[in-house]
C-alpha cells in the first residue's frame, strides 16, 4: 500500500541552458569583497548559537549575493549598541568599511553617504504595554485614557502618535520623563500603561498592541565606493522583482512575535455571554478529528473547539451525527448553532445559510476505492464524506464507486488489521482541503462569532496545530464485536485445530507477527514521512538538507552530487509507472550500496538523486559515479527488456563551492550544474565553476530585458535562402532571430529561445518576427524588388490560441503583404495533439493564402502516416537525414528517405531538405526528389537589409 508523499515540497526552480556565448560577451570579473558593518542586533543581525552570522540583514544579503560578484566580509565593532553603532558609521564615513544596513535616510545622510534606490525593509512605530497587561491588538474602544510613557528624545513618535489616536478615536495621557531609562522602568513598575517603541529592536517583557509609521531602512555605501552602487542597485531590482514576498517572510522570521494569545475583547465576551448555551455539530467516525471512544466525545477538532469555548467562555451542547445528509437537515431547521469541524469539500459547506471560518488545519483527501473492482471504480464517485467509517464501509459495499477521504483519518482507520484489508488507495492522487468551524446564520449577529473564530484561528501557530493532532494519530483503536471477529478470524481458526496441527501454530504465530508488523508500520508512518521518501526509502529533501548542514558545521571536505535520468518520462509513459517505480527503488538500492560510512543519499523528487560523497576532486569523483552509472545502466536495461538509459550528472565540491557554510547556496549551485550536465553531454560529472554563475546571471539578464529589447526592435530578422532543385533559383528563404543586445553584444537563439519558449514569450516573438518579415517584404515591394516567399517560425502555444489566424491577417493587412508569400513552420510535436482541430486551422490559412510547413520532420516521433493525417504544404527534413547519408548513402535510412520524398510527391507536399552543406549533398536530395534545399552551401542566415544584395547583385 503506497501512502502519500512528502506533501512539502520546494519551489524548483526553472534553469535555462545557455552556450556558445558571443565574442562580444564581457567577461565576469572576479569576486569583490564587501566589507559590511555588523552591530549585535536581535532579529537584525547576530551571531547565533554556533556561531554564524544570522538575522534579517544576512539573508538579504545572501539573496544579493546570487546577483553580484560580492563576497560578504562582515565587521564587528566592540561595546554596546550605541558604541557600536558610532564607531561603524565613522568607519564608513572614513571608508574603513564599504556598507551598513538597516540605516535611515534623510537630507543630512545623503551628503554623507551612498544610497541605493530601492529600501529593502520598513520599520513600524509599535505601541507597547507589558506581556501580562490586558490590553488587547488593536481594540481602541478599550483605549480611553491610556497612559503612555515619553521623554524628550520621543517627541517626533509622539506626534505621529497623537495622529493614530485621532484616526482610530481613542484617547490618551502622557506622562513625562528625563531619560529613557526612566520612560521604560515607568511601564515596567505600573507608573504608565504602554510606551512607544520601534518593532525590530522591542525590549523584551513587552509586547505591541498597535503599530503605524512605517519608515523605509536602506542600505549605505561608504562615499569611496561609489564603484558598488550600479550592482546593488541591479541586485535590489532584480531580488524585488523575482522574490516579491522576501521583505514579508525576513519580517515575520525575525520580528512578529508568534507567541501571541488570543484574547476576546470585554464587548465580544458579553456578546458571548448574551448568546446563553449553543448547540454545536460534531461529526463521529472522523478520527482523529473527531470520533467516539469508550463513550466520550474527542479528537483534535473537539480539544479545539473546546479550547477556543473556554477562551471566549462559550457554553455548548454538543450535538453528534454520524449521518451528513442528517446533519443538513439539523441545519436547514436551525436545531444547531455552529458546526465545530466541517471539510471545505464536503457537500455541507455549500449550504446556504453557513459561513465558513478561517480554516484551522489544512490536510489531503485521499481518492479509495474496493480492490475487487478497481478498474471499474470510475462508475460512480461518492462525495466527500465527513464520517471516514461510514465512507469506507460504502466503499466496501459498493464495489463500482471510489470517493475521497482525509489522508489522516484513512491512515488512523486502515490500521484495523484485517477490517479494511479490500480498501485501495492512491497516495499519490492527493488533493488539498481545510478544516474550519461554520456559524449558522440564524445565530444573532453570526458575523461577530465568525469574527471571534477567525481570531482564534489566526492565534494558533502551525507547530501548536500539528503537535495537537499528532497525540491523537496514535490513539488505540477501538474494535467492534464483529471487527474483532472479523481480525482475529485466522487465530481463532488456527487455535480451534492446534490440537491436531501442529503446523497450525506457526502459521499462527508467522500471521501474528506479519499483523503486529502492519501495526508497527502504521503507527510510525507520520515519524517515517518526515524523514525519508515514501517510494524509494531514501532520505527526503528537507531531512537531507538538516544532515547537510551538520556536515557543514563540522567542515568535513566533500562533494555534493545529482543524478538524473535522461528522458524519464518516456519510462514513465512506455512501461508504466510500476515499472518505473521499480527502476527508481533499484537506482536507490545501487547508490546506497555505494556509499561510504557518513555519506548521505536523497532523492528530493521525481528521478533526481542528491548524494554527498567524501571525495572532493574531479578525477576521483567521475570514478565513482562512472561506476555506478555502469552498475545503473546494466540494471535497468535488464529491468526495461533491453532499453538503455542515460543518465547526467552534476557536482559542487568544497574547493568550487562559493559558500561552503550555506546548504541554500551549494544545492542552488547544484542545480546550475546539473542543468549543465543535461545539456553538455560529454563528461561523466558536470562540475559547478565560475562560469556557469556567470551564465545563470545572463539568464537572469534575459528574463529582465526580453520585453524591453522587443519594445526597442532589439530582435533582428535574419534570413537563409532556400535552392529550388527544380530551377535552380532562390525563390525562398527562412526567417531566424538574432538579439542585439546593448550590453552584451550579438546573442543567438539558443541562447534564449528555450527560455522564451518556457515563460510563453515565444508568441509575442512570433508576431513581431511575422511582422518584420511583413514590413521586409513591403519595403522590397515598394522599391520594385521582386518578393519571395518568407518561411517564420511558430510556437505550438501560438499556432493553437484563439483568433489566431485574424492575428496573422491583421499583420499581413497592415502592409498589405498577400499571405502567399508568408509560409507558417510548426514543430512535429504538434501532430500529435487534436488531429481534427489542427486540420481544421490549416484549412483555414490555406483558405486565406497561408501555407502551413512541418518543421524538423523526423528528429522526433514523425512517421510517413503524419504525412497522411495532417493537411500540410510542405514539410522540412530534419538536418540528421543528410548527416547519416554522408557516411554511407544505401542504408535502410536511404530507402526512409525516398519513402518519405515519393510519398509527399504523391500527396502534393513540397519537401525541404536541411544542412545541405556540399555540393554532394544537393546532388543526392536532388536525385531522391527533394524540391528544396537549405543549408551553408548556399549561404549562411544573413541581415535582411544584407540579404538581397549579396545574393540577388542583378535583381530587381
Amino acid at each position: 500500500m503506497k501512502y502519500l508523499q512528502n506533501m512539502v515540497a520546494f519551489l524548483v526552480v526553472s534553469i535555462t541552458l545557455l552556450c556558445h556565448c558571443a565574442a562580444a560577451f564581457a567577461q565576469t570579473p572576479s569576486e569583490t569583497v564587501v566589507r559590511v558593518g555588523f552591530p549585535i542586533q536581535a532579529g537584525i543581525s547576530y551571531i547565533d548559537e554556533d556561531g554564524n552570522y544570522a538575522g534579517y540583514l544576512v539573508d538579504y544579503l545572501d539573496q544579493l549575493e546570487l546577483f553580484t560578484n560580492w563576497q560578504i566580509e562582515y565587521v564587528q565593532a566592540e561595546g554596546d549598541l550605541d558604541t557600536q553603532l558610532s564607531t561603524l558609521l565613522d568607519q564608513l564615513e572614513n571608508g574603513e568599511i564599504d556598507m551598513m544596513g538597516t540605516m535611515n535616510r534623510n537630507a543630512v545622510l545623503d551628503e554623507m553617504f551612498l544610497y541605493p534606490d530601492y529600501s529593502y525593509g520598513y520599520t513600524y512605530t509599535v505601541l507597547t504595554v507589558r506581556d501580562d497587561s490586558d490590553y488587547i491588538v488593536e481594540d481602541f474602544s478599550d483605549w480611553d485614557g491610556i497612559v503612555i510613557a515619553s521623554y524628550p528624545g520621543m517627541a517626533a513618535r509622539m506626534e505621529l502618535f497623537d495622529q493614530y489616536a485621532k484616526v482610530n478615536g481613542f484617547t490618551y495621557e502622557v506622562i513625562e520623563y528625563e531619560t529613557n531609562e526612566e520612560m521604560i522602568n515607568a511601564v515596567f513598575n505600573g507608573e504608565a500603561d504602554a510606551v512607544l517603541q520601534v518593532d525590530i529592536s522591542m525590549l523584551d517583557g513587552l509586547m505591541s498592541i498597535g503599530r503605524f509609521s512605517p519608515s523605509p531602512y536602506y542600505f549605505a555605501l561608504s562615499p569611496e565606493r561609489e564603484d558598488l552602487l550600479p550592482q546593488l542597485n541591479s541586485a535590489l531590482e532584480i531580488v524585488s522583482v523575482s522574490y516579491e514576498n522576501l521583505q514579508k517572510e525576513l519580517y515575520e522570521r525575525y520580528f512578529l512575535d508568534s507567541s501571541d494569545h488570543f484574547r476576546a475583547s470585554g464587548e465580544e465576551l458579553e456578546y458571548v455571554q448574551s448568546l446563553g448555551t449553543l448547540h454545536v455539530l460534531f461529526f463521529t467516525g472522523n478520527a482523529p478529528f473527531q470520533y467516539i471512544q469508550d463513550g466520550q466525545l474527542k479528537g483534535f477538532a473537539v480539544e479545539y473547539f473546546d479550547d477556543f469555548a473556554k477562551s471566549v467562555g462559550l457554553q455548548y451542547e454538543a450535538v453528534i451525527e454520524d449521518d451528513l445528509s442528517a446533519a443538513t437537515e439539523l441545519v436547514n431547521t436551525g436545531q444547531v448553532d455552529l458546526i465545530a469541524c466541517i471539510a471545505t469539500d464536503s457537500a455541507l459547506s455549500y449550504e446556504n445559510g453557513i459561513c465558513l471560518s478561517l480554516p484551522y488545519y489544512r490536510s489531503y483527501a485521499i481518492r479509495t476505492c474496493s480492490a475487487q473492482h478497481i478498474d471499474d471504480a470510475e462508475k460512480h464517485i461518492l462525495g466527500f464524506n465527513m464520517n471516514t467509517e461510514e465512507a469506507l464501509e460504502n466503499v466496501l459495499s459498493d464495489n463500482n464507486c471510489y470517493t475521497w477521504i482525509d489522508g489522516y483519518s484513512l491512515n488512523y482507520y486502515l490500521r484495523k488489521a484485517v477490517v479494511y484489508d479490500d480498501i485501495v488507495t492512491d497516495w499519490a492522487d492527493a488533493k488539498e482541503f481545510c478544516y474550519a468551524a461554520a456559524v449558522i446564520n440564524t445565530l444573532p449577529e453570526a458575523g461577530k462569532m465568525v469574527s471571534l473564530l477567525n481570531q482564534f484561528a489566526s492565534s494558533i501557530s502551525d507547530q501548536e496545530t500539528q503537535e495537537r493532532l499528532s497525540t491523537y494519530l496514535l490513539d488505540e483503536m477501538e474494535y467492534t464485536p464483529k471487527e474483532w471477529l472479523l481480525a482475529n478470524r485466522a487465530a481463532i481458526v488456527v487455535i480451534s485445530i492446534s490440537v491436531i496441527l501442529v503446523i497450525g501454530v506457526f502459521v499462527f504465530y508467522i500471521y501474528h507477527k506479519k499483523m503486529a508488523y502492519k501495526t508497527l508500520v502504521s503507527e510510525n508512518k507520520v515519524l517515517h514521512l518526515s524523514i525519508y521518501d515514501e517510494l524509494t526509502g531514501a532520505y527526503n529533501r528537507t531531512y537531507f538538507c538538516k544532515l547537510m548542514e551538520q556536515k557543514i558545521a563540522r567542515g568535513e571536505p566533500g562533494a555534493l552530487i545529482a543524478l538524473n535520468i535522461h528522458n524519464f518520462k518516456y519510462i514513465n509513459d512506455t512501461y508504466g509507472t510500476h515499472r518505473a517505480d521499480q527502476l527508481l527503488c533499484k537506482i536507490k538500492d545501487i547508490l546506497a550500496a555505494n556509499l561510504r560510512e557518513d555519506e548521505l543519499l536523497c532523492r528530493p523528487s521525481g528521478d533526481c538523486f542528491y548524494l554527498t560523497v567524501s571525495d572532493y576532486l574531479l578525477e576521483d569523483i567521475n570514478r565513482r559515479v562512472e561506476k555506478i552509472q555502469s552498475q545503473i545502466k546494466a540494471m535497468a536495461e535488464d529491468l526495461l527488456d533491453g532499453y538503455q538509459i542515460s543518465m547526467y550528472c552534476g557536482a559542487v565540491s568544497s574547493i568550487t563551492s562559493p559558500d561552503l557554510s550555506n546548504t541554500h547556496t551549494n544545492l542552488n549551485c547544484l542545480i546550475v550544474a546539473l542543468a549543465h550536465a543535461k545539456r553538455e553531454t560529454g563528461s561523466i560529472v558536470c562540475m559547478y565553476n565560475e562560469s556557469m554563475h556567470r551564465e545563470e546571471q545572463l539568464r537572469q539578464y534575459i528574463e529582465a530585458n526580453m520585453h524591453r529589447a522587443l519594445a526597442e526592435n532589439e530582435y533582428q530578422i535574419y534570413l537563409q535562402p532556400k535552392m529550388n532543385l527544380h530551377t535552380g533559383q532562390i525563390d525562398s528563404a527562412e526567417a531566424l532571430v538574432r538579439w542585439q543586445t546593448k550590453e552584451r553584444g550579438l546573442l543567438f537563439p539558443n541562447q534564449f529561445v528555450p527560455l522564451f519558449e518556457q515563460n510563453g514569450f515565444c508568441k509575442q516573438l512570433d508576431l513581431y518576427m511575422l511582422e518584420k518579415a511583413c514590413q521586409l517584404l513591403r519595403s522590397w515591394m515598394d522599391a520594385g524588388i521582386s518578393p519571395i516567399t518568407i518561411s517564420i517560425n511558430q510556437t505550438k502555444s501560438l499556432f493553437v490560441s484563439d483568433n489566431y489566424v485574424e492575428d496573422l491577417l491583421e499583420i499581413t493587412s497592415r502592409y498589405q503583404v498577400s499571405p502567399q508569400y508568408i509560409v507558417l513552420e510548426i514543430l512535429e510535436g504538434l501532430a500529435f495533439e487534436n488531429s481534427t482541430e489542427l486540420n481544421d486551422t490549416i484549412a483555414h490559412l490555406n483558405e486565406v493564402g497561408f501555407r502551413v510547413s512541418m518543421d524538423d520532420f523526423g528528429s522526433g516521433y514523425s512517421s510517413l502516416n503524419t504525412l497522411g493525417k495532417l493537411h500540410i504544404d510542405q514539410i522540412k527534413l530534419d538536418r540528421m537525414f543528410l548527416m547519416d547519408l554522408r557516411q554511407e548513402q544505401r542504408t535502410s535510412q536511404y530507402e526512409v528517405l525516398l519513402s518519405i520524398f515519393a510519398m509527399a510527391k504523391k500527396l502534393g507536399i513540397e519537401t525541404v531538405a536541411e544542412g545541405v552543406e556540399t555540393k554532394e549533398d544537393e546532388a543526392l536530395i536532388r536525385s531522391m526528389g527533394c524540391d528544396y534545399g537549405q543549408g551553408y552551401y548556399y549561404s549562411k542566415p544573413l541581415p535582411a537589409n544584407a540579404f538581397y544584395s549579396i545574393l540577388f547583385p542583378n535583381k530587381q
